[in-house]
Parts: structure tokens; C-alpha cells; sequence
């Protein structure tokens, strides 16, 4: 899973968990911390296939007990296999912490988890106590690897097993739609198709966040490749879902969304830029360079001579590594200093750079465009 957070700083199952390792695997978004540090690449484990396999450990009293998905320990999984003394032994010691009630995870892992790892920890707690429950919205999104933007989630949301929906003990229960699809995430749970999940979180996470998760969904693979759901797809299914609470919500999200964002600080980017009143850019647009290759400039503002990277020199390492480039950091640094040179010659504009952190505290993007002479109105533009 990849997240960025401010405050910290139908497909099949399979499928959706591949989405976050295609769009950016490369980058794990722990945010800009509280002390200010920004985030910077870093690589994160894949999802681990778990189902409902479990496993046993020896290195402790917690280490005796058997595990289920996401290495969790459950008191009538200790009964059936006869070793609840150990189970009730290790938590009075503290080497066990209840996730949810009568289902533990070590104290020591539980402390060193994100947000994000820990809403899977309760997710998957939940699911050892609601067999056939189905998860869906911002749930369904983190344990099927869908990049999340700037939303700290506590609640579980699960689909209504009745045609009212609750919240209840940290679980949000929202009604079942109709003809409802349904997959399996790698950790073996039930969860709402990709196309259900993103108008869910459409609806009920911030724009920035359900933003990011709409363009990496739609993202088209500019070196081949299919995208993971199509625009025609979520406007079908919204229109069939119409009237229901929080639509103009959905549809401001749709609106706004592209095929053309490679990464989730590109769509974060564009949210900001929108947000700071500077005019909407042009993506992914084609510069020729003078050797005869093909530039794809992130952002550009044709008309003021300006254009913009996101992310620096992190996301030509990280896309470098994928293909198999065994040139040095300084060679491959190099190259795209040569690039944005030619850029530079090709077109004669003004070139701005920003990375997560600048793109998180607003006024650093705002400086650095306005910097590059691009111009900005008055007045904030978002309203979805």
C-alpha cells in the first residue's frame, strides 16, 4: 500500500492489488512528519498472498500461537488448537495488544505500524469476526493496494448485511447496491469491485484523496498496457446509482479526473494548482528534443512559457530501476539534467520543479510557480 499523509506527512482481485505496484511501487507515502521532514522514495514488501493459511511461529509465548491473515491471533483459534493459556499468558505479559476483541497482533509490530497498516490490521480483525463480511470504500481501497492520498482512516467500512446502513464500534455499515460486484484481496478478504470502491470513495473521503485513487485507476501506460477501470466505466455506474447522498461529491471527482496522471504527486500537484487559482496545465505534453526523442513534460503552460516537474530526480531513478537501467545514480541524474536542458533549448520556457513536500505545504508551490512567471487569480477555484 502507498500512502502520503499531511498530518503524518470489473477486474479481479489480483488485479487491483497489481495497481499500486504499476502506478508507483517504487514510492511508499509516509507523508511529511509532524517535524517537518519531507517524504522521500522508498521501497515497501508487496502484499503477501495470505488467504486463510496460518501459520505457526516459536520464538515467544505470542510466537507459539497460531496465525491468520495479516499474522493475527485470535482467542478461538488458540481454543480450537488447545494453547489459550499461552494466548492469555502472552497478553497479560503485554507481548499481545487486542487489534479488536478477542483478535491480538504483538505489541511490538502493532506500535511501529502506520495508519494505513494499521486500518488493514483492524480491517482484517473484523473479518475473524464477521465471516462473509464484505469491505468496501476506503477499506476496500487499502487492502486491494490502491494508492491513498492525505486520508487517515479509523472507521472499517463494510457493506450493510441489512438495507440500512450504522456505525458501530469503528465499523461503518453502508447499504448494498444492487448487481454489486464483489473480489478477493491478497490478504484472502471479500471487497467491493475497483469500480464500486472508487465511487464509494468518491463519495464519503476528501476530494484529494479519492482524486489520486480515480487518476491511478485510469491511468493508461504510456509504454503499453491497459488502464485498471475507464471513465466511461464510473460515469455509467454513477449514473445508474443516481439520486443518493454525496453525488455532487462523486461527480466533482469525476470531473476533474485523468488518464494522463502518472503518479499520485502529479494528481496531488494538479489538486494544488487548481486550488492555488493558477490555470489548469496540459499533460504529459510532447516536447522534441534534439535528438530526435520525445520529451513528456508533466506540466505545461504553452501559452506563459512555463512548464513543471513533479517529484525532481526521484521519479526518473525509480522509473530507470524498473526498466533494468544499471547506470550509476550520477549517470542517470545527469541525464535528465541533459533532458530538461533540451527542453529548455527546444522550447525556450521556464522550467519548475517541486517535490512531495513543496507540493504538501501549499505555499511552496505557490512561490515556486509564481517564480517561473506563471500567473495566478485570485480566489480558490476547488469546490468538490
Amino acid at each position: 500500500m502507498r500512502h502520503f499523509d499531511d498530518s503524518c506527512a470489473s477486474r479481479s482481485g489480483a488485479a487491483a492489488s497489481e495497481l499500486a505496484h504499476r502506478h508507483d511501487r517504487d514510492y511508499f507515502f509516509t507523508g511529511a512528519d509532524r517535524g517537518g521532514r519531507s517524504p522521500g522514495p522508498r521501497h515497501r514488501g508487496r502484499l503477501r498472498r495470505c488467504g486463510a493459511r496460518i501459520s505457526v511461529m516459536s520464538t515467544s509465548r505470542a510466537g507459539l500461537l497460531p496465525r491468520g491473515a495479516g499474522g493475527l491471533m485470535t482467542s478461538r483459534r488458540a481454543a480450537d488448537v488447545g494453547v489459550s493459556a499461552a494466548l492469555l499468558g502472552a497478553r497479560d505479559a503485554g507481548e499481545l495488544t487486542p487489534v479488536r476483541r478477542g483478535v491480538y497482533l504483538e505489541s511490538e509490530r502493532l506500535a511501529r505500524l502506520s495508519w494505513i497498516e494499521m486500518h488493514r490490521a483492524r480491517a482484517l480483525a473484523v473479518a475473524e469476526q464477521r465471516p462473509g463480511v464484505v469491505f468496501a470504500g476506503i477499506t476496500a481501497a487499502v487492502l486491494t493496494g490502491s494508492p491513498v492520498v492525505g486520508r487517515e482512516a479509523s472507521d472499517v467500512v463494510v457493506l450493510a448485511a441489512s438495507r440500512s446502513g450504522r456505525r458501530r464500534n469503528g465499523v461503518v455499515e453502508i447499504v448494498r447496491r444492487p448487481q454489486a460486484e464483489f473480489m478477493r484481496s491478497a490478504d484472502g478478504a471479500t471487497v467491493t469491485g475497483l469500480v464500486d470502491t472508487l465511487i464509494e470513495v468518491s463519495r464519503s473521503c476528501p476530494l484529494l484523496t479519492a482524486l489520486a485513487m480515480v487518476d491511478a485507476a485510469l491511468y493508461v501506460p504510456r509504454f503499453g498496457g491497459e488502464p485498471y477501470c475507464t471513465i466511461g466505466r464510473l460515469r455509467a455506474a454513477f449514473a445508474s446509482m443516481l439520486p443518493f447522498p454525496g453525488s455532487r461529491r462523486v461527480a466533482a471527482v469525476l470531473d476533474r479526473a485523468t488518464d494522463r496522471s502518472e503518479t499520485p504527486l502529479e494528481s496531488l500537484s494538479r489538486h494544488r494548482i487548481e486550488e492555488l487559482g493558477f490555470p489548469p496545465p496540459q499533460l504529459q505534453f510532447q516536447v522534441t528534443r534534439r535528438t530526435g526523442a520525445i520529451a513528456h513534460l508533466d506540466f505545461a503552460w504553452p501559452e506563459h512559457a512555463v512548464w513543471g516537474e513533479a517529484d525532481g530526480d526521484g521519479k526518473y531513478l525509480g522509473t530507470a530501476r524498473r526498466r533494468g537501467d544499471r547506470r550509476s545514480v550520477a549517470e542517470i541524474v545527469g541525464a535528465e539534467k541533459r533532458r530538461e536542458d533540451e527542453v529548455r533549448a527546444a522550447t525556450g520556457w521556464r522550467c519548475a520543479r517541486w517535490d512531495w513536500g513543496q507540493a504538501w505545504r501549499t505555499h511552496e508551490l505557490r512561490d515556486i510557480l509564481i517564480d517561473a512567471g506563471l500567473p495566478r487569480s485570485t480566489g480558490r477555484r476547488i469546490n468538490g
